[in-house]
């Protein structure tokens, strides 16, 4: 399971420090993480990430947090008044 403590500590990091910024993004990612108290399927789960920049990296970050309800809302909204 994805700590989001763990995320939001990453993500921190990255908007604070410029440097660990460019290395989360430009293949140095593993190493980065070494400095946090990750398990294996954070690790792993954080590698998988594709991004060109910071806030691709952090959208996805959230989207680990957040998944998608399936359109659990969608039918409430196209209700007719009554």
């Amino acid at each position: 399971m994805i700590n989001k403590l763990h995320l939001n500590a990453i993500v921190t990091q990255a908007l604070l420090d410029s440097e660990f910024e460019k290395s989360i993004l430009n293949g140095k990612r593993k190493e980065c993480l070494g400095m946090f108290k990750l398990d294996q399927v954070e690790v792993d789960t954080i590698l998988a990430i594709d991004a060109d920049g910071i806030d691709q990296f952090i959208r996805q970050i959230d989207a680990l947090t957040h998944p998608p309800t399936a359109g659990l809302y969608k039918g409430l909204c196209m209700m007719p008044n009554q």
